[in-house]
């Protein structure tokens, strides 16, 4: 057995104040289950994310030894009742400094194996999260395929651990320690945009069952809260991380590039190239390179990207009488073609009732209404009511956002965040659609800005 002591402050060697922790052991199980803390703690030494190893002794009887690790003081007070205190744009500042601090854990080779809310702190200044507390972390290697070696048991707390680690039977070998690590960081963020909530309901054994059994996270506390205004980026992010199939979730770096990290300024720089890849050139001569080399998704593209130029008006002709007659539908909006045509696939009817679900059926009607009629002065080619008209909306409001009209700057209030909060705002699913759709045609230039480059490293803004 062992036990605990809660950290407390003094002074090392003189110095600025350091935490002490104090751990109680059986003598009979100290070397195999607690020496390998100290030698974790020495190793994760070097990272602002990681609560910095100072020392440690060991004070023995003969029954029990007392391990005493002196380490970086942090702010004692419960991440619980900071979560409040912090915005939207600080949360997603710690989740990336989550994510830097199990990188670096995991590029040691390390497993932490038990992320909760209590084993992050904030630093006492403020500015950066904190991962701590390696009492049962594990140092793993990798076999000749590069899977993660295999180990036995339940470790890590009740409701904050991967459903394939939840066994109590210790004859079956467990994969993916680093994988059970994103589950429980998935978990760990959901707690923080929610400011303290589990997406399973109950105690932490509830919780455990709910995770034990495979039962579906509940999202919707994110997805009816209207202050989240990247909340379909976020449940987007948390549903791969929190997924029950170890090998679907994604790692720390994939994370990193998620657009739930992104700022508005990011987010339509992205719009507009999207345009670029998404527009059919008509005279190639005079088009750009990249449209020069772009594929014509319009007609090359999968279900999806082709059925992003179709119209709202198509759909309500899809059939004549309720019959389930479907017919080629002209592009851009435009209205059906003779009945002679190929029907409409299932798969392409679902992908198009889905997108004009995402653009709140009539994008058109919604932009007039809230700001001004699209279609209105010198539009050389109108705007129909499909999702790439949308697109192409939201990127020419944005490029001459000079030009528009006072009445419209004034409603939208600033090119990147304004424009951002009123799409955000009034079709919420709309950049998250457009983000999956489009992500995998990026070319190799778009794909250093967008996918490529991680996010960097930020100190938490004092607001």
């Amino acid at each position: 057995m062992s036990s605990v002591c809660g950290m407390n402050a003094i002074r090392y060697k003189g110095k600025k104040k350091c935490a002490v922790k104090l751990r109680t052991i059986d003598s009979s199980i100290f070397e195999d289950k607690f020496l390998n803390e100290t030698e974790m703690e020495n190793q994760l030494d070097d990272h602002v994310n990681i609560v910095r190893y100072k020392k440690h002794h060991i004070d023995s009887t003969v029954q029990e030894r007392t391990l005493v690790f002196v380490t970086q003081l942090c702010n004692n007070e419960k991440l619980e009742n900071l979560l409040p205190t912090f915005s939207f744009k600080q949360k997603k500042i710690l989740l990336i400094q989550l994510c830097h601090g199990l990188k670096y854990i995991h590029d040691n080779q390390i497993a932490h194996r038990n992320l909760t809310p209590g084993n992050v702190l904030l630093s006492l200044d403020g500015k950066n999260i904190k991962i701590m507390d390696f009492g049962i972390n594990k140092k793993f290697a990798l076999d000749e395929k590069k899977i993660i070696t295999r180990s036995t048991g339940f470790n890590g707390t009740l409701g904050w651990v991967a459903s394939e680690m939840c066994s109590d039977n210790r004859s079956k070998g467990f994969e993916a320690w680093v994988k059970a690590d994103i589950y429980s960081l998935g978990l760990l963020i959901y707690y923080i945009f929610t400011d303290g909530k589990h997406p399973y309901e109950g105690d932490a054994n509830d919780k455990h069952q709910g995770i034990k059994n495979k039962k579906p996270p509940d999202f919707s506390f994110i997805e009816n809260s209207e202050k989240f205004h990247d909340r379909y980026l976020l449940i987007d992010v948390l549903k791969a991380m929190l997924s029950h199939e170890p090998d679907a979730r994604p790692g720390i770096t994939q994370i990193l590039q998620h657009c739930i990290t992104w700022d508005a300024v990011k987010k339509m720089s992205f719009i507009k190239d999207c345009h670029l890849y998404l527009e059919q050139p008509r005279d190639e001569d005079r088009q750009k390179p990249k449209r020069k080399a772009k594929r014509q998704l319009e007609h090359n593209g999968t279900v999806k990207q082709r059925m992003a130029y179709i119209g709202k008006e198509s759909i309500d002709n899809y059939s004549s009488d309720d019959s389930e007659e479907f017919v080629q539908f002209g592009r851009s909006g435009g209205a059906p073609k003779d009945n002679d045509g190929p029907e409409l696939t299932e798969e392409e009817e679902k992908a198009l009732e889905r997108i004009h679900e995402i653009t709140g059926g009539d994008w058109v009607e919604l932009i007039k209404k809230m700001l001004e009629d699209p279609n209105s002065g010198n539009n050389k080619r109108p705007y129909e009511n499909s999702f790439t008209d949308l697109v192409r909306y939201i990127r020419n409001t944005h490029e001459y956002f000079k030009d528009n009209t006072r009445k419209m700057k004034s409603k939208l209030g600033s090119r990147n965040e304004g424009m951002w909060n009123f799409i955000a705002s009034n079709v919420p699913k709309f950049f998250i659609y457009l983000f999956n759709l489009m992500k995998n045609e990026l070319e190799e230039d778009d794909k250093k800005r967008y996918l490529q480059e991680k996010a960097k490293n930020c100190e938490l803004p004092q607001e």
